[in-house]
């Protein structure tokens, strides 16, 4: 552990043991750490080679003994290049100006001895348990992974400390709405093929699947680090639910290519009174450029949601998320009209210059 800066009653200090990390982490989201997050935690710290700032209070040492905790204030630290630093988790235990200022200055300060061009985040890897971005107000608070809660005061201290908004995501929220895409007349998706992705072919599409993703998402989204560091955390993760409809590709049977895909995250915080998963957040929706117009989200939805209520199978998901950024308003637009999409949340991500 290495002290980064001191004042008076307060502590910066620079954390690298993960599980002294994870032993704090909960101060810096309002998801709850369940035991089934904790090794994807671990998993994506150690691609990442995460750091993390810990602020720190003195204490009575009368009152305590060396198993006392006087951490405050936590954010984590990771970056794929010289030029960006990433920051999450992002949190003290009551959301004191001063204790948020201090933890601001912490990351501008190691930023600049390290000489990064720019901070970014909040980024809670790994993503799809914890999400990105600060929470705007008046959005749903109800526990949801992927989808950070936390108050005002946040994005008020960054901002008044010169971080702008680098990404904006929005969240729509709609019950699942059941079709056939293939009795449609109107559209023909007779040269595409859902395939869905499970442990036993998940080799045979992953280069393709993240090729995809490099050349197809557009530039204001691509906000989150190297995808190919962690996507088999991401895909162990929705594995270990034991659902063969999570994760899905499209191939173009003339040209044999895989041209779109997607995944669906459930929600463990949202269930039945059978303990049955209720909720799922639709995530990764990419579709090649060259296919845009031939109406595939409209087949990739119908596809995938009949399965998510299924009695025979016991499933019944009867409700889905979509998290869009803001500047995508074609997927916004099919989402309010074509699934009766309403937005319910919505999510900065923030940005400082040292340039």
């Amino acid at each position: 552990m290495q002290v980064l800066t001191s004042k008076a009653k307060y502590e910066l200090s620079l954390e690298t043991n993960f599980n002294k990390i994870l032993n704090h982490l909960q101060i810096g989201t309002l998801i709850p750490i369940l035991p089934k997050f904790r090794e994807y935690i671990l998993k994506t710290f150690k691609n990442y080679e995460v750091k993390a700032i810990l602020l720190k209070k003195e204490v009575n040492d009368y009152i305590f003994n060396e198993r006392g905790d006087n951490v405050v204030g936590i954010c984590i630290l990771f970056n794929d290049n010289d030029d960006i630093l990433f920051f999450g988790y992002f949190g003290t235990y009551d959301h004191n100006p001063y204790k948020i200022d201090l933890l601001i200055n912490g990351i501008k300060n190691y930023a600049k001895k390290r000489n990064f061009k720019k901070i970014i985040g909040p980024l809670n890897i790994p993503a799809v348990i914890f999400g990105f971005g600060f929470m705007e107000e008046g959005s749903n608070k109800q526990l949801c992974t992927g989808k950070p809660i936390n108050p005002p005061i946040y994005q008020k201290s960054f901002f008044k400390n010169g971080f702008i908004i680098k990404y904006v995501e929005e969240n729509y929220y709609t019950r699942v709405i059941r079709y056939n895409p293939l009795e449609f007349k109107q559209y023909d998706f007779s040269e595409f093929e859902y395939i869905n992705i499970t442990r036993e072919n998940l080799h045979i599409y992953l280069d393709d699947m993240i090729k995809l993703h490099k050349e197809n998402m557009p530039n204001y989204s691509r906000i989150t680090p190297n995808t190919e560091k962690n996507v088999l955390v991401l895909f162990d993760y929705l594995f270990s639910y034991e659902k063969k409809f999570l994760i899905w590709i499209v191939k173009h049977k003339p040209t044999r290519r895989i041209i779109g895909c997607g995944h669906l995250a459930p929600n463990p915080f949202l269930k039945d009174k059978y303990g049955r998963l209720i909720s799922a957040s639709l995530e990764h929706i990419v579709i090649d450029k060259e296919f845009h117009g031939r109406r595939l989200s409209f087949f990739m939805y119908g596809e995938t949601l009949p399965n998510v209520i299924n009695p025979e199978k016991g499933e019944l998901m009867k409700y889905y998320t979509n998290s869009i950024g803001l500047e995508n308003k074609k997927a916004i637009n099919f989402v309010k009209k074509y699934m009766n999409g309403v937005r319910d949340r919505r999510h900065l991500i923030l940005e400082y210059n040292l340039n």
